[in-house]
């Protein structure tokens, strides 16, 4: 059922890359205001929150905060004939970065333990998911597929189940579940469908809900989160479809990527924009 919203950030401007550490306590996320782009910790207990500068480099954006909350994966896109795709890690507390890799093909996505990564790669048309080592620089593939662009992975709590949303270029996103193998591409055959017409999915924080933005009103802006209760051994597209959120004024702007919400055990945070379409008239004197 619909809660009560409660604003976390004020101002002009983006937010994006929600990234919750294990416990979720500790929430990291990039921000953009009036030119200047920085990342943000944030304690959800305290409600506070701090700007992070890891040593100088790039703009580092996609943040990834690792499970204990320690660390942060970060990206950037370093311009050229040819983008660069680097990824660093960086020690929360003192900002120390080392870099993983000088073009990885992708940005972070979610920590699956303190090493290792999953990242969402870019092709020409198709986008796919590996998992990338953090201490070697090594990577391995996740989710291939020829026909389909894979984005959005999001691990079960318990690490067992990887939830995507994937789509044919030009088609309609369906959100699947897969049983999580680090180390070794997940079969095609192994994709379970759990709703058409939908993207973005996250867990909720005991694992027993996975929450998605179905395409309404439009692929790029989205006005309900919906969820199917989800129970290890039973078919999720069978599952009774749940209402979690609904707005008939701001909407997710999934045209801009990095936002997916994330849950908390007491919490939905997300990203909602107000794009109202007023028409306007200024009387010239």
């Amino acid at each position: 059922a619909n809660g009560q919203l409660r604003r976390l950030t004020r101002g002009p401007g983006i937010v994006l890359y929600l990234s919750l550490s294990r416990d979720g306590k500790t929430l990291a996320y990039f921000r953009a205001r009036r030119g200047a782009n920085d990342l943000v910790i944030r304690n959800l207990a305290a409600d506070s929150e701090t700007a992070f500068a890891p040593e100088p480099g790039p703009d580092y954006g996609f943040p990834a905060i690792s499970p204990s909350g320690a660390t942060l994966a970060v990206g950037a896109r370093m311009p050229g004939p040819r983008a660069m795709r680097p990824i660093f890690v960086a020690t929360i507390a003192d900002g120390v970065t080392r870099t993983v890799g000088d073009d990885c093909g992708g940005r972070p996505k979610q920590w699956i333990d303190e090493r290792f990564l999953v990242i969402e790669r870019f092709g020409s048309r198709r986008n796919s998911i590996a998992v990338l080592d953090t201490a070697s620089g090594a990577q391995s593939d996740l989710l291939v597929s020829a026909e389909h662009s894979v984005t959005n992975p999001r691990l079960s709590p318990d690490g067992r189940w990887i939830a995507f949303d994937a789509a044919c270029p030009g088609g309609p996103p369906t959100v699947y579940v897969a049983r999580f193998r680090s180390g070794e591409v997940i079969p095609r055959d192994d994709w379970t469908p759990v709703v058409r017409g939908a993207s973005h999915p996250f867990w909720s924080a005991d694992g027993s809900l996975l929450y998605y933005l179905p395409t309404v009103p439009s692929t790029e802006f989205r006005n309900a989160i919906r969820a199917r209760r989800f129970d290890d051994g039973i078919d999720p597209s069978s599952a009774e479809e749940l209402t979690a959120f609904e707005s008939t004024e701001m909407v997710v702007p999934v045209g801009m990527s990095g936002t997916v919400p994330v849950a908390t055990p007491d919490q939905m945070i997300l990203v909602l924009g107000d794009f109202r379409g007023d028409v306007w008239m200024l009387r010239l004197e």
